[in-house]
């Protein structure tokens, strides 16, 4: 499976148009594909990349929680039960 870290490795522009998107300067962007895109600007990058990775591929282990509105669209992976009740309870 590809990593979503390709888009930042694109000679096309994308880390440029993701910043005026997201008013942030490139520098702030380029930590991304080592720190992890925050939750608030996943949604901006999901836009920018047009769906080409979803907000589930950035954040693989908790974005059932952060954006329960997901679970179920098409494509987007099946959350473990003991997934959703473990970290939901610790919560």
């Amino acid at each position: 499976m590809t990593s979503w870290n390709v888009l930042f490795e694109r000679r096309d522009g994308f880390q440029a148009r993701l910043g005026r998107r997201l008013a942030l300067s490139r520098q702030t962007i380029n930590e991304w594909p080592t720190k992890g895109i925050p939750i608030p600007y996943c949604a901006g990058v999901e836009a920018e990349c047009k769906g080409e990775y979803r907000r589930w591929h950035f954040r693989p282990a908790d974005w059932h929680l952060i954006w329960p509105e997901l679970i179920g669209t098409d494509g987007a992976p099946e959350p473990a039960p003991a997934q959703v009740e473990g970290q939901a309870a610790h919560g």
